[in-house]
């Protein structure tokens, strides 16, 4: 349900801001920042070209009470805004929730100092500890990575993707919906993880990566499609775009899908994920450097995957099923991370979590390739042996590759 909140008598004071309603003479501060292109239409509305159209807005945040400024202490100006609206939630499953959708813009100047987290986590702290607040809601365009950075430290959960028209714009964007739910700050709203640190090479120089390994879980979708869109096949793979659809695609499917095509096949194959991510028919696990998702692995009960053209599982393979066994079918590890053992880190994991969950065996499929090649998506047979997989069967250029848990 939505509840009516007048910030024009509120003040929250963090270490190094003061949330504060907007006030007239907070008018050129709004303009500065307002005005430089693609901060508002990171948000969805066009930048102030001029200080008109400034004034005219602030005279709404004023009128309407929903806005914060974001006074920064240090430089004694106004550098964004964090306004408390209606929210999507409040017709969605969290209708008899008191759900409010906080929406922030910070100017360019500022970006990347933690400053919006700092601001968002204090509005969440007094609105579920003074106002009553049952939920807040969050969301960013697909493109807008440092917005999604804010809304992750902020411990919110992905829910939805939809799509915004921005008329002001004319123009449409994905739309990432999350939400945080009060009981859930006393709760971690992540899901379980296998963390583990190894050294890594680049260029002749050594940095530690904090490589994390994690299911896909509804609330990974972001980092998912992060992953397919910016690295997976930066090297122009001859395997990609796919974003992993085929495994989880029957015949008929895929046939609409070529269909669609047109000029724009990427788009196209990443609307299919994106439905398919949603039905939650993409089974695996993501590798994370940090906060950056830089590896696959689709893998899932052998009895989940469809019959179709693709092949990922061989026919000889179904026909010789080892009891209860867990299919690993494709790899996909951005280049500058291969060869660093990030798919043998999410083989591990998916072995161990096979042998928690009562799994008989694991199995890969892998080809029989002459030379080695970087796009051998289904894992080259060293990959397995080196995991305690041994070969168990072998047909037409592919090898099953069977692990007994």
């Amino acid at each position: 349900m939505n509840i009516r909140i007048d910030v024009s008598n509120i003040v929250i004071d963090t270490e190094r801001l003061i949330l504060r309603a907007f006030t007239e003479s907070d008018l050129q501060d709004f303009y500065n920042y307002a005005s430089v292109p693609s901060v508002g239409e990171m948000a969805g509305w066009p930048h102030h070209e001029s200080i008109e159209i400034s004034k005219r807005i602030l005279r709404s945040f004023i009128d309407e009470k929903e806005v914060f400024a974001v006074y920064h202490k240090t430089d004694q100006k106004v550098i964004g805004s964090l306004g408390l609206h209606k929210s999507w939630a409040n017709d969605d499953a969290y209708k008899d929730l008191k759900v409010k959708e906080i929406g922030y813009v910070l100017s360019k100047a500022y970006w990347g100092q933690g400053l919006m987290p700092e601001a968002v986590s204090a509005v969440i702290k007094y609105g579920f500890n003074t106002l009553g607040v049952d939920a807040f809601s969050c969301g960013h365009f697909s493109e807008n990575r440092q917005s999604r950075r804010v809304i992750e430290k902020c411990g919110f959960m992905f829910v939805k993707q939809s799509e915004f028209y921005a008329k002001r714009l004319q123009r449409s964007f994905e739309d990432m919906k999350y939400i945080l739910l009060r009981k859930a700050q006393e709760t971690s709203p992540l899901r379980s993880q296998t963390t583990t640190t190894t050294t890594m090479k680049t260029g002749g120089l050594s940095r530690n990566m904090n490589l994390k390994i994690k299911p896909l879980t509804s609330d990974l979708m972001p980092d998912y499609l992060d992953f397919f869109d910016n690295r997976a096949f930066s090297d122009n793979n001859p395997c990609g775009p796919c974003y992993c659809t085929g495994p989880s695609m029957d015949a008929a499917t895929e046939a609409q899908m070529v269909s669609e095509f047109g000029n724009d096949v990427k788009g196209t194959i990443r609307r299919y994920a994106v439905k398919l991510l949603a039905e939650e028919k993409i089974h695996g696990y993501l590798a994370f450097d940090g906060d950056i998702s830089i590896g696959w692995c689709n893998a899932g009960d052998m009895d989940s995957y469809l019959i179709n053209d693709f092949g990922f599982i061989p026919d000889f393979a179904r026909q010789n099923k080892y009891g209860k066994t867990m299919s690993v079918v494709c790899f996909a590890i951005a280049p500058e991370y291969r060869g660093k053992g990030v798919a043998a880190a999410l083989l591990e994991r998916v072995c161990a979590d096979a042998k928690a969950k009562g799994f008989t065996a694991a199995e890969g499929y892998a080809k029989v390739q002459k030379d080695r090649v970087y796009y051998d998506y289904n894992g080259p047979i060293r990959l397995y042996e080196k995991a305690g997989f041994v070969e168990v069967a072998r047909h037409d250029g592919r090898v099953v590759m069977r692990k007994e848990l």
